[in-house]
C-alpha cells in the first residue's frame, strides 16, 4: 500500500510537470510591474489587482489560449508546520486538508499545497477565493491560468535546492532545505545588509534570468488545471489497463488451470496479511486525526442572530437595545425603556437565559425627543446550555 501511495505521488508529479511544460508565458508581479520571466519583458499594470494584471498581461502581446505560469508576492500566502513525517504526500494534503478548521479557526475556505518529506515540513496555503479571483480575471481576459505561487520560491520550481531567498517588498524570507522543501518561511525585521552586492539579484531572480524556463519542483506551486488532465489521463490509463488484462488474461487462461491450487491460496493468504497490516497503520492515523480535531469540532457556538431575535421578540413595548457584547456565554445589554424592571422581569422568565441581573445603575435618559422619559439601562444574563467552562477542562483533560 505505501509503495502504491508512492508512487501515485511519483505520477502526479509526473502529470503536473507535463502540465506545467505546456506553459508559454511565466509572468512575476512585482508591486505595480508585471515581468515576463520567458519573453524578458515587463509592462506597467495600473493596480495590483487580478483584473489589472490580466489586462496588462494582454499587453505583453500574449495571445488567446496562451498558458500562463504567475508568481505573486509571497504577502498573498501564508505557512505552516506539521509532524506527519510518515504520510506520502497525497495523504499529508488530505490530512491538511481536514485540519484547516484547526489550523486557521474561523476563516474562510483556504486550498493547501505542500511536499512531503521524512521530517516535519511547511505546507503553504492560499485563500480559495482570491485563487478563483485569479482564474476568473485571466479567463475573461483569455488567458488560461495554469497554477500561481510565490516569487519567493523561484529558485525551487526550478530544482536548486539549499538556498535562502528574501523577497525585498514583503520583507519575507524563505529557505529551502538541501532536498528542496520549504524549511523557513519568516519575515525579517531588518532587512538592512541582506541585500545581493549585484544589487539585490537574490531578492529579484526573474530580473536576471536569462535561461530556459522549466519547472522541476511543482510541491509549491497551486495547479488550476489538476482535477481535469488527471481525469482524461486516468480513464485512458483505465482503459489501456483494462486492455492489457484481458489480453493476458486471453492468453494466460490455458496455462492457467495446470497451477497448483495450494500454491495460489498461501500467496493470496500472504498478500492479505500484508493489506491488513497497511490497513491498520491507516486506522491508526484517522484515528489519531479524529483526536485532534476533536476539541475544534465540540467548540460551543452562539447563534448571534437568534440571540438578536429572542431579545428582540422579549423587549416590552417602547423599549429597545442600543448595543450588546457576547463574551463566550455572557451576554451584556444596553438599551432605553420606561420601564427596566420589566425588562429584567421578561427575561429572567426565559429558560434560554441565566444569571439575570443589572449590570450598571439605571439612569433617566435626558435627551430630548423620542426618548424623554425614559431611561437607560445595562443588563448581563448568561446563555444555558453554553459551556465554555465544561469544553476547556475536557481540552485539559485530553491534553493530560
Amino acid at each position: 500500500m505505501k509503495n502504491l501511495a508512492a508512487l501515485k505521488d511519483r505520477w502526479a508529479l509526473l502529470q503536473d510537470r507535463y502540465t506545467l511544460g505546456t506553459a508559454k508565458a511565466v509572468l512575476v508581479l512585482d508591486g505595480n510591474r508585471l515581468f515576463s520571466v520567458s519573453g524578458g519583458a515587463e509592462v506597467q499594470c495600473d493596480s495590483p489587482s487580478p483584473d489589472a494584471v490580466a489586462q496588462a498581461a494582454l499587453s505583453l502581446g500574449l495571445g488567446a489560449d496562451i498558458r500562463v505560469i504567475l508568481l505573486l508576492p509571497p504577502g498573498l500566502f501564508s505557512t505552516s508546520e506539521h509532524q506527519f513525517a510518515t504520510l506520502d504526500r497525497g495523504a499529508l494534503l488530505r490530512a491538511l486538508h481536514f485540519q484547516q478548521d484547526e489550523l486557521f479557526p474561523g476563516m474562510e475556505p483556504l486550498v493547501v499545497t505542500a511536499a512531503s518529506t521524512p521530517r516535519p515540513s511547511l505546507a503553504l496555503w492560499m485563500r480559495q477565493s482570491e485563487l478563483e479571483r485569479w482564474q476568473r480575471a485571466f479567463a475573461l481576459a483569455g488567458l488560461k491560468l495554469l497554477a500561481l505561487g510565490p516569487r519567493n520560491l523561484f529558485n525551487q520550481y526550478l530544482g536548486e535546492t539549499g538556498f535562502s531567498s528574501l523577497d525585498g517588498e514583503s520583507l519575507l524570507e524563505a529557505a529551502v532545505d538541501p532536498q528542496g522543501n520549504l524549511a523557513r518561511w519568516s519575515r525579517k525585521k531588518d532587512a538592512e545588509g541582506d541585500e545581493d552586492e549585484s544589487g539585490g539579484q537574490a531578492s529579484s531572480p526573474w530580473k536576471g534570468f536569462r535561461g530556459r524556463w522549466r519547472i522541476r519542483r511543482p510541491d509549491y506551486l497551486f495547479l488550476l488545471e489538476r482535477g481535469n488532465n488527471r481525469r482524461r489521463l486516468g480513464l485512458w490509463l483505465g482503459l489501456a489497463a483494462v486492455s492489457v488484462v484481458l489480453l493476458l488474461a486471453y492468453a494466460v487462461v490455458p496455462f492457467a488451470q495446470q497451477l497448483n491450487l495450494r500454491t495460489e491460496l498461501e500467496a493470496q493468504v500472504s498478500e492479505l496479511r500484508d493489506q491488513a497490516g497497511d490497513v491498520l497503520a491507516l486506522r491508526e492515523q484517522v484515528m489519531a486525526l479524529e483526536e485532534r480535531l476533536a476539541p475544534v469540532l465540540n467548540y460551543p457556538k452562539i447563534k448571534i442572530g437568534s440571540l438578536l431575535i429572542l431579545l428582540d421578540e422579549n423587549l416590552p413595548r417602547e423599549s429597545w437595545l442600543l448595543n450588546m457584547r457576547v463574551t463566550e456565554s455572557t451576554v451584556e445589554i444596553e438599551g432605553l425603556s420606561s420601564d427596566p424592571s420589566h425588562v429584567i422581569e421578561l427575561l429572567s422568565a426565559r429558560p434560554e437565559f441565566s444569571e439575570v441581573a443589572f449590570s450598571k445603575a439605571i439612569r433617566q435618559d435626558l435627551r430630548p425627543g423620542v426618548s424623554e422619559g425614559k431611561s437607560v439601562f445595562g443588563i448581563r444574563l448568561k446563555m444555558t446550555g453554553v459551556d465554555f467552562d465544561g469544553w476547556r477542562r475536557s481540552v485539559r483533560k485530553r491534553d493530560e
